[in-house]
């Protein structure tokens, strides 16, 4: 019966409506196989430094979010491409992507045991007041792995609104785990060089120093 659990993303007026953006993944297939979840995604198509590191990130969350859900462990991930693609714009940028060399030795923290959908439904809450401009508390019920998550947007927040690397270094040191600090430390950085050049020109200041 798990052979039934598709999520179809892809429709049939996406083939002939003329519509600026149409999906690039066309299904979810999820599968039980020797008390693990499986996940299947078929995309149309993938821009390999644009799209595919997210896409992975994302749809393997949602499997690890969905077994954890039925009680199973993960199983494998396949994630199938009609169209893979690189830009000669972003090949500059794939190169440096892939020089980091980080990615084969960081990986993301296990999500915990157990139904995780309450959680999930807390961390939709923070991020949507957060987007609204609104800075609530974490609550400390809220298991380290989601408090971790919680505490990206934060950073994602502040980054994305000019703060100084000073309010980045004080948002890193709630963190629980070290795995994000690459992320992190590229946030840190971007911060850094914009401090330098609101320094040559003060008119540049969103956030005092």
């Amino acid at each position: 019966r798990s052979r039934r659990a598709v999520i179809p993303l892809y429709s049939e007026q996406d083939t002939y409506t003329e519509l600026p953006e149409v999906p690039c993944t066309c299904t979810l297939q999820f599968l039980l196989r020797n008390g693990r979840l499986e996940l299947l995604t078929h995309m149309r198509s993938n821009d390999a430094y644009v799209g595919l590191p997210g896409d992975v990130f994302a749809f393997t969350m949602i499997q690890e979010l969905i077994a954890r859900s039925l009680n199973v462990e993960i199983g494998i991930y396949k994630h199938l491409v009609g169209s893979l693609h690189l830009y000669e714009r972003n090949w500059a940028s794939a190169k440096r992507f892939l020089a980091e060399g980080w990615q084969p030795k960081h990986s993301m923290p296990l999500m915990p045991l157990g139904d995780q959908l309450g959680n999930l439904a807390v961390v939709q809450k923070l991020e949507k007041a957060l987007r609204k401009g609104d800075n609530p508390p974490t609550p400390p019920s809220l298991p380290a792995y989601w408090q971790d998550i919680v505490q990206l947007l934060r950073i994602h927040k502040a980054d994305v609104e000019g703060a100084p690397s000073k309010v980045i270094n004080l948002l890193r040191k709630g963190m629980n785990s070290d795995e994000y600090d690459p992320y992190i430390e590229t946030k840190r950085r971007k911060a850094q060089k914009r401090e330098r050049t609101q320094q040559t020109d003060p008119r540049n200041t969103l956030f005092p120093l």
